[in-house]
């Protein structure tokens, strides 16, 4: 059995999350298999090309600091991080399912696995995902979007417990964090380390890193003596 994490996180484009951010009615967005970006994804050998497409996938990983997801999915740092708490009643209803990394694709045999199964050079994602099927009629909790091939969910402000900013994030949080349902969500940003290639979480007036970067230029300019 998979440990399962107490938090999950979504990066967000520095144009996804200013989008979000600024909206009178935010909400997450569960994509179709046709707007996944791995040709393979949801597509098991033995499969029609619409197999699964009533179901919508909302994607998170288990690392808010890995470098080529801010790469890939965080514009490089401008964007932000949507951190969930997987105790939360949203994702009571939908709990996220750990994706296996393989050599093999799966074949159409074994519905559930064909879910969870993505090539193992996607591996560096951590990724867990959560499933919603299309709305058969107009809710108002769940729309599709055909021109984003999109299911539509409210913003569920009560699972969200941090907004993290990237390194080079400009990205404005004002409206959106300003609201009444968002009073418990905490705002942090990741900081690149001065020792290592690793990536910190940091509270908005941690100085630390300041001083770390400090010690870690005047070490490195001794080394060229």
């Amino acid at each position: 059995m998979f440990f399962r994490p107490k938090k999950l996180y979504k990066y967000l484009s520095a144009d996804g999350a200013q989008q979000l951010f600024s909206s009178n009615n935010p909400a997450i967005w569960f994509r179709l298999s046709n707007r996944l970006n791995d040709i393979y994804d949801l597509r098991p050998i033995g499969s029609y090309a619409d197999e699964f497409g009533a179901l919508a996938t909302f994607c998170l990983s288990e690392s808010p600091s890995s470098a080529p997801m801010w790469a890939h999915y965080g514009s490089g740092g401008e964007g932000v991080i949507l951190e969930f708490s997987l105790q939360s009643e949203f994702f009571a209803k939908i709990p996220p399912i750990k994706v296996r990394y393989r050599t093999k694709r799966p074949t159409v045999k074994n519905a559930r696995e064909a879910l969870i199964t993505k090539n193992v050079e996607w591996a560096y994602e951590r990724e867990w995902r959560s499933f919603v099927s299309l709305p058969q009629t107009h809710s108002h909790n769940h729309q599709f979007l055909p021109s984003e091939q999109a299911v539509s969910i409210p913003f569920p402000f009560e699972a969200l417990t941090a907004v993290i900013h990237g390194y080079d994030s400009r990205v404005s949080t004002g409206k959106f964090l300003g609201m009444p349902e968002a009073s418990h969500i905490e705002e942090r940003v990741c900081r690149a380390r001065a020792w290592d290639y690793g990536l910190n979480i940091c509270t908005l007036d941690d100085m630390n890193h300041l001083l770390e970067n400090r010690d870690a230029a005047v070490w490195g300019r001794k080394q060229k003596r």
